[in-house]
């Protein structure tokens, strides 16, 4: 049976993340805001962290990695995005992930399993869970109920 509050948080999720996005890509006609020095860098470092994890999130990537994509430690680049984010990039980065597989699971004919592996997730088990835990209802039951079984 269908889980209606599974729904309705994939649906608050849903608008929640495309906020973010549009803020995101609209992000260079946001009204400036005088910062303090150490805001505008924080956020030049944030930035590139974000733009690092949007080109690569299909790979393994490690922590490490989007730190060092911004010149920084793995504890700052921690520091920057609970500030930001309230939460870690790794966190971030899954999020990231299952938003993109949402997406494809709506648009692409790809199979649930390829779908978890074009948007980094390698083991399929792993991939279901995640989504389950995040959304409340398995990839596959969302492909069914979103548009149609592939």
């Amino acid at each position: 049976p269908y889980d209606m509050s599974a729904s309705l948080v994939g649906s608050e999720m849903c608008i929640r993340d495309r906020i973010f996005r549009e803020l995101y890509i609209h992000r260079e006609d946001l009204p400036f805001q005088k910062e303090s020095r150490k805001e505008q860098k924080t956020q030049i470092r944030l930035r590139k962290m974000l733009d690092y994890i949007n080109e690569h999130y299909q790979e393994k990537i490690s922590l490490e990695e989007v730190a060092a994509s911004a010149g920084i430690s793995s504890s700052e680049a921690g520091r920057c995005f609970q500030k930001y984010y309230g939460k870690a990039p790794i966190e971030y980065m899954i999020e990231y992930r299952l938003d993109q597989a949402r997406r494809l699971l709506e648009s692409s004919e790809l199979s649930v399993k390829e779908i978890g592996f074009e948007c980094g997730f390698y083991d399929p088990s792993y991939f279901t869970r995640i989504y389950r835990k995040h959304f409340g209802i398995t990839p596959g039951n969302y492909r069914k109920y979103a548009g149609g079984e592939r």
